[in-house]
């Protein structure tokens, strides 16, 4: 098992960019499917399988990531523990959830962040989003000129929303797509400081939280 402290913001991307196109014809990629099977308040259980297409390596793993409380400006904070598994299980798993199926690349940026782009394939082709990883709430940084705004507490570009066909990009209406649209070309805000202090969620305890993921996981609690 790996575990660490996630503290990530995410961004939509320009599809017309040059540095994006650039980024798109030149890096190379892995294909990525993943479900979330199980999302309540605070915390989410998470599947995914990860193809690289240039060597044919593959591999899944099982995702457990618990949220922290964040002020409305900050990044998403979350401890993550992650186990890897083998590909059949994880197919068994995924049944009958909603998946999210999309191409990942990775961007090194000059000041040294490395942002995970993910272009978005079937009732998702469209949307194209980039999140980074950063090592502290209050990380100050700017974001390359090819993204657009941030979105990382949109519920409605969330993976375990619109993994779902009803809440799908495909399914969109013609001003939500507009709506879209508006977000891939700048937002006036460019260096992103947080001022907040950082909180966990107090409703369940951890210890708490990873046994009842683990009653669900194993069928013992719905």
């Amino acid at each position: 098992m790996s575990s660490n402290l996630e503290i990530e913001r995410k961004f939509v991307v320009n599809p017309t960019h040059p540095e994006w196109i650039r980024i798109r014809d030149s890096q190379k990629w892995k294909l990525l499917t993943q479900a979330t099977i199980h999302k309540e308040d605070g915390y989410k259980l998470r599947i995914r399988m990860i193809e690289d297409l240039d060597t044919g390596e593959r591999s899944s793993f099982f995702c457990f990531k618990v949220s922290k409380n964040w002020a409305i400006h900050d990044p998403a904070v979350r401890d993550e523990y992650e186990w890897a598994m083998p590909d059949r299980t994880a197919l068994y798993m995924m049944i009958g959830h909603g998946e999210i199926s999309k191409v990942r690349r990775t961007y090194a940026h000059t000041d040294g962040l490395v942002y995970e782009i993910d272009e978005y394939e079937q009732n998702n082709t469209g949307v194209i989003t980039a999140d980074v990883e950063i090592d502290h709430p209050k990380h100050i940084f700017r974001k390359p000129d090819f993204l657009g705004w941030e979105v990382t507490h949109d519920e409605r570009l969330k993976n375990s929303t619109i993994q779902n066909m009803e809440n799908s990009f495909s399914t969109w209406s013609p001003e939500d797509k507009k709506w879209y649209e508006t977000l891939q070309v700048g937002d006036g805000v460019s260096i992103f400081p947080t001022h907040e202090k950082l909180h966990h969620h107090v409703k369940y305890g951890f210890w708490k939280r990873l046994q009842r993921a683990w009653r669900i996981l194993t069928g013992k609690e719905n």
